[in-house]
């Protein structure tokens, strides 16, 4: 719609077309007095100077007399320049009151119609209509996200993720999305047509044991999230989007959640650790954990320009994939921005998936524990889960 002509209201509509309002044809005495004696000192000394400059009126023996004997002592006369109507009376007063109300608001009615009219050509006066709707506040910025996941075909990870794709959820509720796999997979039916997979093939991983040059107890997976990472940056549909976020296929979360949290960061390279624990540990200071990963569009610009190439030559070998990328956004100089609201997960700060606050939750590994948990988070606990 126009941004003009949306402007207007309900109530601006319910007047076009309709007559003004008129004075009540018979008002009591209590509304008379009102309207008859409502002028103020001032206004009332000026009106009977102007009585006898224009020779009608007692004039100045009037100014002398108190506010409340000459209003009294006025009513008795109404000049209109040279002319004079003696002793108009209750009625004539009346009937002179009504017209005035009428003729006041034909002027407001004009006045407008003058602005809606000059609101409807994109002007910029500013109109007595202005009452009825304020100003349109600038919107807040949008903020797009394109987001993905790692998916171990056959399996458990493929029953979720087919599970939100269902639901519309996590991952699925990005502007845009992709799945990566080591295999080409249909997952299920969008508005246009099949998704599938994108085909990465990977050689298989282990799990990885604490301890010397291995820096994770979890799968060792990230010579597969490099092949992802390059698949993504080469396709360039990360494109006109403002951030990247990696979620893994158990984590419950919330795209509209996140936004809140990453809109004051648009346009800056910055990433955001999630995770209090082991700040003495490398890197020093907040740790990314790989349940969601966010990073600026300019962020992962920095890694698509030339930077993969020195991420990739660090000794990454025993790391996981989410300490890789948080040594390389360290490397090339992303800034880290701690959200530590961004996940409830037990292995670093647990939060029930009832916390309003948080963005995502981790970990539930197949689809009835998945949905309990978006249920609860949604305040809808008791929906059925179809699967």
């Amino acid at each position: 719609r126009h941004p003009h002509r949306s402007g207007r209201s309900a109530l601006a509509r319910s007047l076009v077309g309709r007559r003004p309002p008129m004075m009540a044809s018979s008002p009591s005495a209590a509304d008379s007095e009102r309207l008859l004696g409502a002028s103020e000192d001032v206004e009332e000394r000026g009106t009977l100077e102007a009585n006898a400059e224009a020779g009608c009126g007692r004039g100045e023996d009037e100014l002398e007399m108190p506010a409340r004997a000459r209003m009294t002592r006025s009513r008795r006369m109404l000049c209109f320049g040279p002319l004079e109507m003696p002793r108009l009376g209750c009625a004539g007063l009346l009937l002179a009151g009504a017209l005035m109300a009428v003729a006041g608001t034909v002027a407001v009615m004009a006045s407008w119609q003058h602005g809606r009219a000059a609101s409807m050509r994109g002007g910029h006066e500013v109109s007595l209509h202005a009452y009825a709707r304020a100003a349109p506040q600038p919107a807040a910025p949008l903020v797009s996200f394109f987001c993905f996941c790692v998916m171990k075909p056959g399996g458990p990870e493929q029953e979720l993720v087919e599970f939100q794709l269902k639901r519309r959820a996590g991952i699925f509720k990005c502007n845009d999305f992709a799945v990566i796999s080591s295999e080409l997979v249909n997952l299920g039916f969008w508005d246009d047509g099949n998704v599938t997979t994108w085909y990465n093939p990977v050689p298989q991983v282990g799990m990885g044991t604490l301890g010397g040059a291995v820096t994770t107890n979890s799968f060792l997976n990230t010579q597969i999230f490099i092949v992802a990472w390059n698949t993504l940056v080469s396709s360039k549909q990360l494109d006109g989007h403002d951030f990247v976020v990696k979620a893994d296929p158990d984590c419950v979360w919330f795209p509209d959640r996140l936004a809140t949290h990453v809109k004051a960061y648009m346009g800056e390279a910055v990433y955001f650790p999630n995770c209090n624990l082991f700040q003495d540990s490398p890197p020093q200071g907040p740790k990314l954990y790989g349940a969601l990963e966010v990073f600026s569009k300019q962020a992962i610009d920095l890694y698509g320009n030339g930077g993969s190439a020195r991420c990739q030559a660090m000794d990454w070998h025993g790391w996981g994939e989410d300490y890789y990328m948080q040594m390389c956004m360290l490397l090339l100089g992303a800034r880290g921005q701690p959200d530590y609201l961004l996940v409830g997960d037990h292995r670093c700060i647990p939060a029930g998936c009832e916390d309003w606050t948080r963005v995502a939750f981790h970990d539930y590994k197949d689809p009835i524990a998945w949905g309990t948990c978006f249920n609860v988070a949604i305040g809808k606990p008791d929906d059925p889960i179809d699967r």
